[in-house]
């Protein structure tokens, strides 16, 4: 039975990403809310400022959003062919957050889901020969 080296680094990477856009909408929906309360309580003070803090915690919940679909899908599905999307959009949403923890968490998993090898591995053990 041939199978890709699915197990490995690639799996790894999705998993690190996942929990990295996880931790990541939390915060930004954290921020989000904290925007919104101060939008309501300071309407004439601070309503430019939650605008704007409220618009770039919207933009930042897309790709933390995409990123878990993706990852989910691709593990759900045992499949590496996302594997250059979710790698690439990891390591651009790491950079942006990289002063954050979760920034670096999503940079280390996107390059783990990139450098991850597509090789094949053979099974020659003849009980776990399946179609």
């Amino acid at each position: 039975m041939n199978k890709t080296k699915f197990e490995g680094t690639y799996k790894a990477g999705v998993i690190v990403s996942i929990v990295g856009a996880s931790i990541s909408l939390a915060w930004v929906a954290l921020f989000g809310l904290i925007a919104a309360i101060g939008m309501g309580v300071f309407k004439n003070i601070g309503s430019g400022f939650g605008l704007a803090t409220l618009i770039i915690c919207i933009i930042g919940i897309i790709p933390s959003i995409l990123i878990l679909i993706f990852g989910a899908k691709s593990l759900k599905d045992k499949s590496a062919d996302k594997r250059i999307a979710i790698g690439i959009m990891s390591i651009i949403f790491g950079v942006l957050l990289i002063i954050f923890v979760f920034g670096i968490i999503l940079l280390v998993g996107g390059i783990m889901m990139l450098s991850a090898s597509k090789e094949i591995t053979y099974n020659d053990n003849p009980q776990n020969m399946t179609e």
